[in-house]
C-alpha cells in the first residue's frame, strides 16, 4: 500500500514538472501570473519543472529504498508540501484572499499528501 500512495504522489510531481517545462505559461495562468519574457519562463520551468521531476525521482527511489533511508526522504518531501501549505495559510492571515480554486485547492492537495508521506514514513 505505501508503494502505490507514494507512486500516486510521485506521478503528480511527474505531471507538474513534464507541464512546467513544455507549457509554463498555462501552468500559472490561473494564479493569475504571467511570463512576458523568456526569464520568467525560464524560472517556472526550474521552480516548477525541475524541482517536480526531482521530487518525482526522489518518491520512485523512495517506493523501492528500505529503512531509514525512505523515511528521510518520504519525511523531507512531507516538510516541503507541509510548507507550501503553510505558506498558503499565511498568505491568508496576511489578507491575500483567494478564490477556492486554484490557492486552496493545492492547499488541500499538499496538506493530504504531507500527511500522507509523513503516515507512510512512520511505518
Amino acid at each position: 500500500m505505501a508503494v502505490v500512495v507514494i507512486g500516486v504522489i510521485a506521478v503528480f510531481f511527474l505531471g507538474m514538472g513534464v507541464y512546467a517545462l513544455t507549457a509554463p505559461t498555462a501552468l500559472v495562468r490561473p494564479f493569475g501570473i504571467t511570463l512576458p519574457d523568456s526569464a520568467s519562463r525560464s524560472k517556472v520551468r526550474a521552480v516548477y519543472g525541475g524541482f517536480g521531476l526531482a521530487i518525482a525521482a526522489m518518491l520512485v527511489y523512495a517506493a523501492v529504498a528500505e529503512g531509514d533511508l525512505r523515511k528521510g526522504i518520504l519525511i523531507t518531501i512531507g516538510a516541503a508540501l507541509a510548507g507550501m501549505a503553510f505558506g498558503r495559510v499565511a498568505a491568508a492571515i496576511l489578507g491575500d484572499r483567494t478564490a477556492f480554486y486554484p490557492n486552496w485547492f493545492y492547499f488541500l492537495v499538499e496538506a493530504v499528501a504531507a500527511a500522507v508521506l509523513f503516515a507512510v514514513s512512520a511505518r
